[in-house]
């Protein structure tokens, strides 16, 4: 018997559980449903979850470098926006449409990842990763994964790596 989850988060869900204890989101699932009602249900609960998601947004730290007295220095910090957090999907990357400089190193390299509700920062959290291998500019990328969390992704649709997932809510 496969593990029972929401439909709105994929989360998994105990016993005889009433509403998710994640999303909110109401346990409707009956032995023998017929597709047709899975499938409504399952638009319903895409509707909530972009509801709940709804005024979040997902940024990170750029950082920008110069040669100042033959050392590469920091230049800048701004804050790039990834996406709203109810565009993400389970299934496919939302890729950022910038390109971003690669770093060619064997050293750990550092994302700081912004979680902000209503324009207001709520969570902040760096991610280390290994630089992709690629030879070409980076994309950042972002999908959702259960539970309503969110992994940024490096690289681009063939080559990345992926990194831990931040809770979105």
């Amino acid at each position: 018997m496969s593990e029972k989850r929401c439909f709105a988060c994929r989360m998994p869900l105990a016993g005889d559980t009433a509403d998710c204890p994640v999303c909110g989101y109401p346990d409707y699932i009956v032995p023998n449903m017929k597709p047709e009602m899975l499938k409504k249900m399952q638009m319903w609960a895409d509707d909530h979850r972009k509801d709940v998601l709804n005024g979040i947004e997902v940024d990170i730290y750029a950082y920008s470098h110069e040669m100042r007295d033959n050392k590469l220095r920091q230049k800048s910090v701004d804050i790039v926006k990834i996406c709203d957090a109810q565009e993400l999907s389970f299934d496919d990357i939302f890729w950022l449409n910038e390109k971003f400089a690669r770093i060619d190193t064997d050293k750990e390299l550092t994302l700081t990842v912004v979680i902000k509700k209503a324009g207001t920062e709520v969570k902040k959290q760096e991610f280390s990763f290994k630089a992709p291998d690629l030879k070409d500019f980076w994309y950042i990328g972002a999908q959702l994964t259960e539970g309503l969390g969110v992994r940024l992704i490096v690289g681009n649709d063939n080559t990345n790596v992926k990194m831990e997932s931040i809770a979105l809510i």
